[in-house]
């Protein structure tokens, strides 16, 4: 059920999907192809033609922003609906494995919600500048690679680097500073971003546990152990708090109070990393996950009734070949509402079962062409027989509370 749900949560349409992977469309291509060559136009024009030059230019150029704001304002809307969706999900009772794995799918789709709400904020300021060059008053004329955000434009989560202490603005939001150390040699995160008032807050300390957050579990965060109790061993990165869990009281005995230790995060999402453990401790562990969880995903149990594995076997020798083995699985979901795993010319189709704790394998297809939308994603499927030994051996942890 977790997989379903994740696919109701995080199901974009192509224009989200395109503009996630940083692609343009043709048209947006074309558009901007025609809006360098006018450029280079008013550039050789003299001062008459340059200024019925700009003028033109100036206009496809407002219609191309305000093209560029109308697909992101409906990105957006469906970002934050697969968000609440999201978070929705995590209410849901399953394995700690796959918690983390989803967790970090609400990570990215928090971060792709910042960037693309700072996108229309920087593109509104774009567009408001057009005047001031139509009238002449403005000596520089915007080129369309104006149109490509600036890394350092406040968003929420977004990782700077000052050079010496920070500003009091940058792109005219006002900034103040949270907290700062000369431990990240300038690097801070932006957050409590308002694109209306044109403010943001600066954190030294969440840019460490961003930074960290963000290599997929195996960024080393050096902590001060402050104390143990019931819950596990207190710790403090600077001015966050962090907690590592312990089943027993012996555990990690190593770890004395003021000592400094290694630990490394569990996946935080960007709201806990913004909160830096000031409602609640974030949650760390003494070693890095196991491949982490960005690239590999847990196994996927798949049952299968009998009359229907020589169907199967045929899907196996096909996707066997060399080529395959390392590619990821398309995940996406049918008009019918089952759920297909689809890999080269094979398509696994599925619904899933609470009773059996699995997906069903309805059908397999041979050649269906590749799905307009889908989850890519590095997995295992597991497949048994119901009733059978297999089914009974078949490690059902995945779907079961963490502990």
């Amino acid at each position: 059920m977790f997989l379903l749900l994740a696919i109701a949560g995080i199901s974009l349409t192509a224009n989200a999907v395109s503009w996630w992977n940083g692609r343009r469309t043709a048209k947006v291509q074309e558009q901007i192809d025609q809006l360098e060559a006018e450029l280079a136009q008013i550039r050789g024009a003299d001062a008459k033609a340059r200024r019925i030059l700009i003028g033109k230019y100036v206009d496809r150029l407002r219609e191309l922003i305000e093209q560029e704001l109308a697909t992101r304002d409906a990105i957006a809307t469906e970002l934050a609906t697969c968000q609440a969706k999201a978070h929705a999900i995590l209410q849901q009772r399953f394995g700690s494995r796959e918690r983390e794995s989803f967790l970090q799918v609400v990570l990215e789709l928090e971060l792709a919600l910042s960037r693309i709400e700072s996108e229309r904020a920087y593109l509104t300021l774009l567009k408001a500048t057009l005047s001031g060059v139509a009238s002449g008053d403005s000596a520089e004329v915007p080129t369309p690679a104006a149109l490509q955000l600036p890394n350092d434009f406040p968003r929420e989560g977004g990782l700077v680097h000052f050079d010496g202490d920070a500003p009091r603005q940058l792109h005219g939001y006002r900034l103040r500073v949270d907290d700062w150390s000369g431990d990240l040699d300038g690097r801070a995160m932006l957050f409590d971003v308002d694109h209306r008032k044109h403010t943001a807050r600066v954190s030294t300390t969440g840019a460490g546990l961003l930074e960290a957050n963000l290599l997929d579990g195996g960024g080393a965060i050096a902590a001060k152990v402050v104390s143990r109790d019931r819950e596990g061993i207190h710790l403090q990165y600077v001015g966050a708090s962090l907690l590592l869990p312990c089943r027993g009281a012996q555990d990690y005995s190593w770890l004395t109070p003021e000592s400094i230790t290694e630990v490394y995060p569990e996946v935080w999402t960007l709201q806990e990393d913004v909160g830096r453990g000031s409602k609640q401790p974030l949650r760390v562990r003494v070693h890095p996950r196991v491949e982490g969880s960005r690239k590999y995903w847990s196994p996927i149990l798949l049952s299968v009734e009998e009359n229907r594995l020589p169907k199967l076997v045929k899907a196996y020798d096909q996707i066997s070949d060399g080529s395959l083995q390392a590619a990821p699985w398309r995940l996406h979901l049918l008009d019918s509402g089952q759920v297909a795993f689809s890999l080269g010319a094979v398509t696994l189709v599925t619904t899933t079962s609470g009773e059996q704790q699995a997906f069903v394998l309805d059908d397999v297809l041979f050649g269906e062409p590749n799905p307009q939308v889908s989850i890519r994603f590095h997995a295992a499927l597991t497949a048994f027989v119901p009733g059978t030994d297999d089914d009974k051996e078949a490690d059902r942890t995945l779907f079961a509370s963490g502990s």
